[in-house]
């Protein structure tokens, strides 16, 4: 969708304010996500990560401000027309019942499925199904249990129900939990596809270097409540993140990528002999 000859943004917010009784999380965030930006959210624990996630899913009201989606308000959508907008992984999956992991992932498929989703799965939908478990590396686990998967297997389950909703915009929180390495390096590079095809990404993370080597644009939330938002080679600089976290940080290169390490003065941190050394 453009307007004016410029896309619009699958999610907009202004001057968006997100609170807890006790305290404010974000004072003041605007925000334009596009199609094909991956977007990180970084900020110390307790910061506000997930309160702003279910802001900007429409799970809670902000407490000022206002979100969009391709323009029109986020209070003009329906819920089946926002959920083939935009999905969600929330930070904990437990799942009430003990299905089949192929049930768990068509369920995904609901809001394509006639009204209330209540219609039979079509083939169409069940090629959905195997496509996304084949993106976590999951397609000879599709008649097993959930009770009977590890919780790095279970988390994969959700992520490739997240995949089957097909919606062009993807908000995950903190997706790489429970995952070893090799699956989070193989779920950041399926997320980089699906950007490059056109779907915008939005995750919370807490490893500022795969932040550094996914994301396109940052979310930064600050202990005080500020909220910046925008390239992430504007937004990751050691003395910004050092601000954030509290930690005194080297930004390090190394095989020409960009790392960050906490600082000899925080802690001892092991560098390769070739990195160059930008104390900031």
């Amino acid at each position: 969708m453009t307007e004016g000859g410029q896309t619009v943004a699958l999610l907009e917010a202004r001057s968006l304010q997100v609170r807890t009784a006790a305290r404010v999380l974000v004072r003041c965030l605007d925000l334009e996500l596009r199609a094909g930006e991956r977007w990180g959210l970084l900020g110390p624990n307790g910061s506000g990560k997930t309160f702003l996630l279910e802001t900007l899913l429409g799970l809670r009201a902000p407490a000022a401000g206002s979100l969009a989606y391709q323009g029109r308000a986020l209070a003009d959508w329906t819920p089946i027309a926002a959920a083939r907008h935009r999905a969600f992984l929330p930070q904990d999956n437990a799942e009430p019942f003990d299905s089949l992991v192929r049930e768990q992932v068509l369920s995904a498929r609901h809001p394509w499925r006639g009204k209330a989703g209540l219609t039979a799965p079509e083939a169409a939908d069940q090629a959905v199904v195997v496509d996304a478990l084949a993106a976590v590396h999951m397609q000879s686990y599709a008649d097993r249990r959930l009770s009977s998967l590890s919780g790095g297997e279970r988390q994969r389950v959700a992520l490739a129900t997240v995949l089957a909703q097909q919606t062009p915009l993807l908000l995950l929180d903190e997706p790489l939990n429970h995952l070893d390495l090799a699956n989070q390096t193989a779920l950041l590079g399926h997320l980089q596809a699906r950007s490059l095809a056109g779907v915008a990404v939005l995750c919370s993370l807490h490893d500022l270097n795969q932040a550094a080597a996914f994301a396109t644009h940052v979310i930064l939330l600050h202990p005080d409540g500020t909220a910046t938002a925008g390239p992430v080679e504007q937004q990751l600089r050691a003395d910004t993140l050092g601000g954030v976290f509290g930690l005194a940080l080297d930004e390090v290169w190394h095989a020409g990528s960009r790392y960050f390490l906490p600082a000899a003065s925080a802690g001892a941190a092991v560098l390769p002999a070739d990195a160059g050394r930008i104390r900031r």
